[in-house]
């Protein structure tokens, strides 16, 4: 404990890095090898749930930084986008893939699914400033993104900043809800829910085109720009994939804990 002291105060005093960096790196470190309890760290703010929307912020700038969630979206575009109907499987399959990393709805809808969802839009023909050609694929394509957002939203306790909030008045009254609990008790619901929004909105924003060979292309375009993985979309990959394993793997262990470890 001593010697995690001496180093924190050592990095505060250096300034390697900003002074709440090395706090935080201190206090992980602190937890990782067993000197302090990780209760000890979050009993500042009260609850660990401030610390786990937190966390959440700081991997979902990850995912929007090193362009994970936008590689992602290219590649079901790539791989659905045939068909506008697949466009819509496309994206309500990234926002499910992405919702668990990012905490905000604004964060993925304008930060990741709206710049592909209006360059696939344009180069259909689609372009949101002319009525006339709105209809042609662009309004579906955002209100399926845009549906999908918020049915997401509610799938997973990190998927939106309010849902830690509900679980901490469910705990001032008894009830105990932990990361995979929620997750479980949402997916039914959340993946019927997902599988219609596509389908549904054909029926309601009936876009005039249906075939979109096109769209295929354009994601390999943008893929091929993008180059290959870099390292930090590998690193932040594997981080975001050990991180949903401890939450499934081990309900004992706080979704906070995961996410502290992981950041780092």
């Amino acid at each position: 404990m001593f010697a995690v002291f001496v180093a924190t105060i050592a990095g505060i005093t250096t300034a390697p890095l900003p002074m709440s960096a090395v706090a935080l790196i201190g206090s992980t470190v602190g937890v990782l090898v067993g000197v302090l309890a990780f209760a000890d760290v979050t009993k500042s703010t009260g609850t660990d749930l401030v610390w786990l929307v937190m966390l959440a912020f700081f991997i979902s700038r990850g995912v929007i930084k090193t362009g994970l969630g936008r590689r992602i979206a290219l590649m079901f575009m790539r791989l659905l986008g045939k068909r506008t109907l697949g466009l819509g499987y496309g994206l309500a399959l990234t926002e499910l893939i992405i919702s668990p990393a990012v905490p905000s709805i604004t964060a993925r809808a304008g930060g990741v699914m709206l710049p592909i969802t209006r360059a696939i839009s344009e180069i259909l023909g689609s372009h949101a400033n002319d009525p006339e050609s709105r209809g042609k694929v662009g309004t579906y394509l955002i209100l399926c993104a845009f549906h999908a957002n918020i049915i997401t939203a509610g799938m997973f306790i990190t998927a939106m900043a309010g849902n830690p909030l509900a679980v901490k008045l469910a705990a001032d009254q008894g009830v105990s809800i932990n990361w995979l609990e929620w997750a479980v008790a949402a997916s039914v619901p959340g993946l019927l829910c997902l599988a219609i929004i596509p389908v549904a909105m054909l029926w309601i924003a009936q876009p005039r085109i249906r075939e979109t060979p096109d769209a295929t292309s354009l994601a390999q375009r943008e893929l091929s720009a993008m180059e290959r993985a870099t390292g930090g979309d590998l690193m932040h990959s594997n981080r975001l994939s050990a991180i949903r394993a401890v939450r499934v793997r081990s309900a004992a262990l706080l979704s906070t804990e995961a996410a502290l470890k992981g950041v780092h």
